[in-house]
């Protein structure tokens, strides 16, 4: 299934999603990328996994490759933000997983000049496609990182509801 769709600099894309019990792979969710031409073309396509489940929801270029975020089930007891680095020919450089309770997916990344932003909802309010109620209240958590996604900090921001993030963009400097 694929989850993100991105421009490159190059006039090409890239298609960030995930496969399943695909070859090479483990069996269960890996993430799966495909870099196209301008023209349509695939120049490489990648799988990355662990022994449970990967799944990219963001990705963005930055300036030695990519960046991928989303959950990792491979890591922690329910399931985490996700934070990956690849150079630009697809070769994974380091990756990261930022621990909270429950089930928390990263959905959205923010580049800054000192690293990154993770934005995403935790209490596994979306696998992959509906929500679970049954935990307490979800909240957005930011993860903020270096360039090699360590975490320097995290913030949550919600109350006793559900609170939910799906994309963080850049604050418009005009206003």
């Amino acid at each position: 299934e694929g989850l993100w769709l991105e421009p490159t600099r190059d006039g090409g894309f890239i298609l960030a999603g995930y496969a399943f019990d695909k070859e090479g792979g483990y069996g269960r969710h890996d993430i799966y990328l495909l870099k196209f031409s301008a023209t349509v073309e695939l120049e490489w396509e990648r799988l990355y996994g662990r022994p449970f489940r990967e799944i990219p929801f963001c990705i963005r270029e930055i300036d030695y490759g990519y960046v991928i975020g989303g959950y990792t089930k491979s890591q922690g007891l329910h399931g985490d933000f996700f934070l990956m680095g690849i150079d630009p020919a697809g070769n994974a450089l380091w990756d990261h997983y930022y621990e909270a309770p429950y089930v928390d997916i990263g959905y959205s990344i923010g580049v800054t000049e000192t690293g990154y932003l993770l934005a995403g909802s935790t209490a596994g309010h979306h696998f992959p496609s509906q929500a679970n109620h049954h935990y307490p209240q979800s909240n957005i958590m930011i993860v903020v990182t270096d360039k090699e996604g360590k975490e320097i900090d995290r913030k949550f921001y919600g109350g006793e509801r559900h609170e939910y993030c799906r994309t963080i963009l850049p604050a418009d400097e005009k206003k």
